[in-house]
This record gives C-alpha cells, structure tokens and sequence, in this order.
C-alpha cells in the first residue's frame, strides 16, 4: 500500500461531472489508467489510492460493477474490440478527469500508484524498459509528461521505450489523444512545443486530423504569447496559415522568425506571402503551397522528417488503428 495515497478529501469536492459519486471515482481511476483496463485491475487500483465508497468503506468489486454498468447505462465506456473485458472512457469525459487528477495530486502520487498496480519499477535498470505491457507504459508515459517531467528525464524514458515498444504509438495514445490544453501546458516547455511542432508539420504534409485540436491550441498560444513559440512551430503554424489563406495568422506567425534572421529575406518573403492589396485572394493556391509543402519537407535533414508525427495513431489492441478521434471503436451500450 501507498504511504502516500490520493488525497480523498479534496477529490471528494470535486466536480463530479455529472455523475454519481462512486461512479465518478471508478471514472477517475479508468482516466489515471487512460487506455482500455478491466474492472479488476480498476478495482485493484481503487485499493491503492485510499478512495472510498458512499459506504465508507473501501471499494468492493460489487461497487466497481455497478458503476460500470452505470457509465454503460449513459454510454460512456468504449470496448476494446481485441479485449471484450476491457474498456475506456470517451475523451470528453477522461480528459476533464485526468484533469482532476492533476490538479488534486502531489509530487509523484500518480506514477507510483501506476506502477505499484502493474508491479512495474522503472528504476531497475538505465538501459532497458521494464515491462512488455503497453498499457502500463501508456500510462506511466502520460503521467511523467503531464507531472512535467524534465526534458532529459522524458528523453531517457523516449530511448528505453523506443528499444522495445514503438515510441510513436505510446506517444500519441497516451499524451496526444483526448487532447486538453489546461493538461497539456503542464507538460515540460521544450517537450510541450517540440510535440506542438510536430502536430503541426503532421497537419502539415499529411493533413493528420487528429492534430488538430493541439494545432488550435497553438494557434491560440501564437495569440497569447508569441515570444516563447519555437521558430519550428511558427514555420508550422505559417505554413498552416498559408494554406488556410489566413493573412493575419500568417503574418503573426512569421514575425518571430523574421525578427530573429534579422528580416534577412524579408522583401522576397513578404512579397511571395503577403495578400495583393491586402486581400487574401493574393494568396498561392493550395496546388502550389502543396508543391512547395513537399520539397520543404524533402529538403528538411533526415533526422529533423522523422520528428513527424504518423498521420494514424496505432491504437493498442486494434489489428487495424483506427484514425485519432474518430468513433470507430464500438460504444458500450449495455451493462457488460
């Protein structure tokens, strides 16, 4: 057990979402463990966080069982097509949660209840990953991320991960999927713009729709505050501006990089972006943003086209993964 449990009183005056108050606790502990999980190990890790039912006592698997017949009942869980016993939360609900959680645990309270659930200890070996379980390494994946671990730690784990399990995939079911900026701003900055920059070059080249929601946001940040956007992500973000015939954007986009390369280029440049007379029909057409899209992307050095992120996450448990955001895992819609 936790010397250390989740702070039961503070969870306690939550917002409950709408929910009952036990089902919201059963929801919190499916959104700490992000992906598809059955009702045992939710039930497992109920015990470790020191949560207890409207009883008053600990959580019974009888308790877990009616709160997941409930959030069936409100078709609130989607089924793992790979695992019948395994289900998640939709985004719209896990992403306020593990919200919740962020903002109601202390110093490392989440990882450890991760990886006492999963018996996983990370601090066994610098050089090797120290489970095959893809669940449990999305988890502790998010968690580290968005408790803002430096970026050399998250580097680290990037390099151990990445001997064993497909980096990309945990990478974007467990920080990028079920995007929200409140969570996401948690995140350490240079990790928090490099994953924003490569959501916008996916945009980009591929027109990855799952990146969306992260490109809004930084879109929304170029707009609050523009001085602390890497130069990749402007040129993103400007290249997206570009094919969106959005003038303003564009030109706010460019502003930092010019500045910085001392407005070298800026004639030939403004001339070649700007709207004729102010209009954004003077904007290239999408045909030859598109061609110049491409040979931007094939003059980028090797290292810098492997940062793009796949334009369709790989899904654990899915033989085919399905596109980010997209319903096409089967909505529970009774009682399992």
């Amino acid at each position: 057990m936790l010397r250390d449990p989740l702070d039961t009183a503070a969870i306690d005056q939550l917002d409950k979402l709408g929910l009952p108050p036990d089902t919201h606790k059963v929801a919190l502990a499916s959104a700490l463990l992000w992906t598809f999980r059955s009702q045992t190990e939710i039930h497992r890790l109920l015990g470790l966080t020191g949560l207890k039912a409207s009883t008053g006592k600990p959580f019974t698997f009888s308790d877990v069982k009616n709160a997941v017949q409930e959030l069936a009942r409100r078709q609130l869980l989607l089924d793992d097509p790979a695992r019948p016993a395994a289900f998640q939360l939709p985004d719209a609900l896990r992403a306020p949660l593990y919200r919740q959680l962020l903002e109601t645990s202390r110093g490392n309270q989440l990882v450890q209840l991760i990886c006492e659930l999963d018996h996983f200890d990370p601090s066994r070996s610098r050089y090797y990953w120290g489970t095959g379980s893809i669940p449990t390494t999305i988890a502790y994946v998010r968690a580290k991320f968005f408790l803002g671990a430096p970026a050399a730690e998250l580097a680290n784990i990037r390099n151990q991960v990445s001997q064993f399990i497909g980096w990309d995939g945990i990478l974007i079911n467990g920080v990028l999927l079920g995007f929200d900026g409140q969570s996401f701003e948690r995140i350490d900055a240079l990790e928090r713009w490099h994953l924003a920059s490569q959501a916008a070059a996916s945009v980009c080249l591929y027109w990855g729709e799952p990146y969306l929601p992260v490109v809004d946001w930084a879109f929304a940040q170029l707009q609050q505050r523009p001085a602390e956007l890497s130069e990749s992500l402007r040129l993103g973000l400007a290249d997206l501006a570009l094919q969106r015939a959005d003038a303003g954007l564009l030109e706010a986009a460019l502003a930092g990089p010019r500045r910085r390369r001392g407005c070298r280029h800026a004639g030939s440049d403004a001339g070649a972006r700007r709207p004729v007379g102010g209009r954004t029909g003077g904007l290239r057409s999408g045909v030859q943003a598109a061609q110049e899209r491409d040979r931007r992307h094939q003059a980028l050095p090797c290292r810098q086209r492997h940062l793009v992120l796949p334009a369709v996450a790989a899904c654990p448990g899915n033989a085919q993964p399905p596109a980010v955001g997209t319903q096409v895992l089967r909505r529970r819609g009774r009682p399992a």
